[in-house]
């Protein structure tokens, strides 16, 4: 495993923008992986998570009691390690 995941954030940080470091972020349309269109609800937290090709529907549940930013940063961990997006983000929404 030789990827480095970070928020994007951290992004200015560094000098130059080395081919094994995945970015993540709910602000930023030039990370790797992206939480949009946030919408936190009396049960759920509905968002769309952005990233390699894939567009996916992610219902959070409140009772999980994960943050956006949270499975943002494990899902870049999984995509980083080969797990396709799609099957990411099929277990999140089984969570």
């Amino acid at each position: 495993f030789n990827n480095i995941i970070l928020p994007y954030s951290f992004s200015e940080n560094l000098s130059i923008k080395e081919k094994n470091v995945l970015f993540y972020s709910i602000n930023s349309n030039e990370a790797d992986l992206i939480a949009k269109n946030i919408n936190p609800q009396d049960d759920k937290t509905v968002f769309e998570l952005l990233g390699t090709g894939v567009i996916g529907r992610v219902k959070l549940s409140k009772s999980s009691q994960l943050s956006v930013e949270l499975v943002l940063a494990v899902s870049s961990t999984l995509v980083a390690m080969g797990v396709p997006l799609a099957v990411v983000l099929n277990v999140i929404n089984q969570l």
